[in-house]
């Protein structure tokens, strides 16, 4: 058997380093190996240059050798790519070099290793394979020449000129594929009279209809009227008002979006003494049809609603009668159909109650005991709330829970605002619930908040996931806002919203469709509905 003249050591030392690896040793032909390196040859080609040392006992190789070059999509065991490239090369003073090129779709972003053999002299035609090394980044320079490729087009495919303006004062918010543009509003804070006409906006609420736009449903005092306002843009800077019902109110109303996307109102009405619902006929609220739920004298005073899980509307509301929690579940979405159920039926509770939806889908009620002067939630165990689990969350000092206010936080829990009008100074308090029965929770006293007895406060969580919290000072006649800065509310913010005249009394709170707060409110000293539009999502004036 004829001897290998080169059963020694044969290294490749790359002159830029992308493909590294360990020295390979050749056991048949004593070869050893060292990872080599890639260098793109040219912009806009496929090809890169190998280049490398090649020693026989030490010593640099002088002669011409055949070259292999393989590539592989697997350190062992895979498949190749590519086309095997056979070349001659003259080694000089060891030194080599090589114009590999695989093509442009060898290098796709997937792993690959390079497999280089060597027959000395040429025409020998006996290949010893110096193992596999691992491609590192140079040859995948190749595949960022596709970087201006978008499911095989070229950028300019999709460019378009922009062809459209916005008029002053507004910005593009999205360019469409023909140039043209959308346009939204410079987010800035405002505060407008909504509804000016005589004593107007007493017990609003505010939803944000399918149109992006808000929907307020309030009190004219002066008419007896039950109203909404839709807001003809984001800030509701304009809007146009519709009457919906006569009543005589002395309670609260609520306002929600069924999966209609029509408003859903509930409402206490003390001409009839009733728990009544307006269900819009279209996204406006022009015109509504009404249903009485509860025929119980005294039934609705107080009331909450949202939209369940189901769809449906799901209301809480206090029966002045019993002195209980009671809620009612719309079984259709115009809630002409209903079933009641009384939620709590201990002694005087529910007298202030506050409902949304929880992450289960089922209602999630925090309401006063007024008896006991406990802040209390109740989880719904379906979605008609027949039944339901009742958790006291605040017994720590007593006078707690009134005017509460209910959102389900980022993590998926119950955030509850509420004021203690019983703790030196008067505070308003934040209860974090800790699970979605809300069966545990950990509370914040709000500093600086401190004779604050007044109205409702009225909760919502941000675009950034944090709670924005409203409410009316009565020993300061102003709105204030508290901004949540961590899931909990235990670190928070504060500022005054409105300070002319005796303004901010029970005011509510919802986050637009352009990510910013806009709360409703009573100026008494106007008698005037407002409305303040946040700027930012802190909502700092």
């Amino acid at each position: 058997m004829k001897s290998n003249p080169f059963k020694i050591a044969l290294v490749a030392v790359l002159l830029v380093v992308a493909l590294v690896g360990p020295s390979q040793r050749s056991a048949s032909a004593g070869y050893e190996f060292q990872a080599g390196a890639a260098v793109q040859t040219a912009a806009l080609g496929t090809a890169f240059t190998y280049q490398g040392q090649l020693k026989q006992a030490g010593l640099p190789v002088n002669a011409s050798c055949d070259f292999r070059f393989k590539l592989w999509n697997a350190a062992s065991s895979g498949a190749q790519v590519g086309s095997t490239l056979d070349m001659p090369l003259v080694v000089t003073g060891g030194l080599f070099s090589a114009s590999l090129d695989f093509g442009g779709s060898a290098f796709n972003g997937q792993a690959r290793w390079l497999e280089v053999s060597v027959s000395c002299p040429t025409g020998s035609n006996s290949y010893t394979s110096m193992g596999m090394q691992p491609v590192t980044p140079a040859p995948y320079a190749l595949y960022s020449a596709n970087a201006d490729q978008l499911d095989g087009q070229h950028a300019s495919y999709f460019q378009r000129r922009v062809s459209g303006t916005c008029e002053a004062g507004s910005l593009i918010s999205a360019i469409n594929a023909d140039g043209t543009v959308q346009c939204g509003q410079i987010p800035i804070f405002t505060r407008t009279a909504v509804d000016t006409l005589n004593t107007v906006g007493l017990y609003p609420s505010v939803a944000i209809g399918d149109d992006g736009l808000g929907l307020i449903s309030y009190y004219d005092t002066a008419n007896h009227k039950l109203k909404v306002a839709h807001c003809s843009n984001t800030a509701c800077t304009s809007s146009s008002i519709h009457i919906l019902d006569t009543i005589d109110s002395s309670g609260g109303i609520s306002i929600t979006v069924g999966a209609d996307d029509l408003g859903l109102i509930s409402y206490f009405d003390s001409i009839s003494y009733k728990l009544k619902v307006a269900h819009c006929t279209d996204i406006s609220c022009s015109s509504a049809n009404l249903t009485e739920l509860d025929s119980l004298a005294d039934s609705g005073i107080q009331t909450s609603i949202t939209t369940g899980g189901d769809g449906f509307g799901l209301i809480s509301y206090y029966d002045f009668t019993n002195e209980n929690l009671k809620a009612a579940h719309c079984t259709n979405a115009a809630c002409s159909s209903f079933n009641l159920t009384t939620v709590d039926s201990a002694e005087y509770v529910g007298a202030t109650n506050s409902i949304t939806t929880g992450s289960d889908g089922f209602g999630l009620i925090s309401y006063e005991d007024n008896a006991n002067a406990f802040l209390k939630v109740a989880h719904c165990t379906n979605a008609s709330c027949s039944t339901s689990v009742i958790t006291i969350v605040d017994s720590t000092s007593g006078a707690l829970g009134r005017y509460s206010s209910i959102a389900i936080g980022s993590d998926g829990f119950g955030l509850i605002s509420y004021f203690d009008s019983i703790t030196i100074g008067r505070y308003i308090k934040v209860a974090h619930c800790t699970n979605i029965a809300c069966s545990s929770s950990t509370l914040t006293v709000v500093s600086g908040t401190g004779n604050v007895a007044g109205e409702d406060t009225s909760l919502a969580i941000g675009s950034d996931g944090f709670g924005l919290i409203t409410y009316y000072s009565a020993s300061l006649s102003d709105l204030i806002k508290v901004h949540c800065n961590d899931q909990a509310c235990s670190d928070y913010s504060l500022n005054t919203l409105d300070s002319e005249g005796n303004v901010g009394q029970a005011p509510s709170l919802a986050i637009g469709s352009d990510g910013l707060g806009l709360i409703a409110y009573y100026d008494a000293t106007n008698r005037d509905l407002k409305v303040v539009h946040c700027g930012n999502v802190v909502c700092t004036p």
